[in-house]
């Protein structure tokens, strides 16, 4: 792999920046890579596919396209396992990752939950001072609860339970 081809990308509102790598052909991204090692830990990727999902999709896609991306993801997980030599039926194979998506989707349903109250609010709104604990005021920052980030709460929820990850 170049990674001189990879172009390291900061999106818009999102929580960790700087882990979107995006391989370029002319201009003109081909593949990305997801670089995390601010919440590296040793979870299932169940959390990080069904999170990314649920935070940085609308409906309508989760909709029409929610199966299709996990097989995507899941394709992706087994060809990058051989590439290391590791017999991905054997070590995650679909049924594990389908048990997976019902024991951990839950986890990421939470995160979601969080993370985009953090996302869709407007940056100037949000003050955290990290060097102050939140016992020393008494009081947390409350964010603004638009009409937008209502209904994707709702509809995050919603996919949830018809998911069966809550």
């Amino acid at each position: 792999m170049n990674f001189e081809m990879f172009r390291s990308v900061n999106l818009k509102n999102l929580f960790f920046c700087y882990k979107y790598f995006f391989f370029l052909q002319d201009g003109t991204p081909i593949d990305i890579r997801i670089v995390d090692f601010q919440t590296s830990g040793f979870n299932s990727p169940v959390i990080d596919v069904v999170l990314v999902l649920l935070e940085f999709t609308h409906k309508v896609t989760r909709d029409r396209h929610y199966q299709d991306l996990l097989q995507y993801y899941f394709d992706e997980v087994t060809k990058n396992l051989r590439l290391m030599d590791i017999n991905p039926q054997k070590i995650f194979p679909w049924s594990t990752f389908q048990h997976h998506l019902m024991c951990y989707g839950r986890i990421a349903v939470v995160w979601s939950l969080i993370g985009l109250q953090t996302h869709l609010s407007d940056k100037a709104k949000v003050e955290i001072d990290f060097d102050r604990k939140f016992s020393d005021t008494g009081e947390v920052k409350k964010f603004e609860a638009t009409a937008e980030l209502k209904q994707r709460l709702t509809d995050i929820v919603s996919d949830a339970a018809r998911w069966g990850y809550i």
